[in-house]
């Protein structure tokens, strides 16, 4: 008897253990984008009334990437920004059509679905998620 009960212990907390571990797994990084019009359009949507951010890069795609605010956030703190410019223009992002670097929505999309985005406007923080329609 005592070793039925000593097997289920342990099974218990094994258990426990493996769902911790595995509820850690899923934590996204954290990245912080300081707004500049140079690279993001904010709009508003005209039925639904919430604001969103778009790449200007991404205009003429048929499929749209953007970023919907979410929440303002000031008790994040800021470490450091990605920087838009570079990322925009890393091998990620950019892929190679008849010799021609195009801006793929798709892999940004991607990236920063494995992230939790804020953004930085002045002293305010707002959260985003990432959406990607299509056609």
């Amino acid at each position: 008897m005592r070793n039925k009960i000593k097997i289920v212990f342990l099974t218990l907390i094994t258990l426990c253990l493996f769902s911790k571990i595995q509820a850690q797994t899923n934590i996204k990084d954290t990245i912080f984008i300081k707004y500049d019009k140079t690279f993001l359009i904010k709009k508003i949507h005209p039925i639904e009334k919430y604001t969103y951010y778009y790449f200007k890069e991404d205009v003429n795609s048929e499929d749209a990437f953007y970023l919907i605010e979410k929440s303002l956030n000031k008790k994040v703190r800021t470490k450091s920004y990605i920087n838009l410019k570079k990322l925009l223009n890393s091998k990620e992002i950019r892929k190679c059509i008849k010799g021609k670097k195009v801006f793929d929505d798709w892999e940004l999309a991607k990236y920063f679905n494995k992230k939790t985005v804020f953004l930085v406007k002045k002293d305010s923080i707002i959260e985003l998620e990432p959406n990607y329609l299509t056609n």
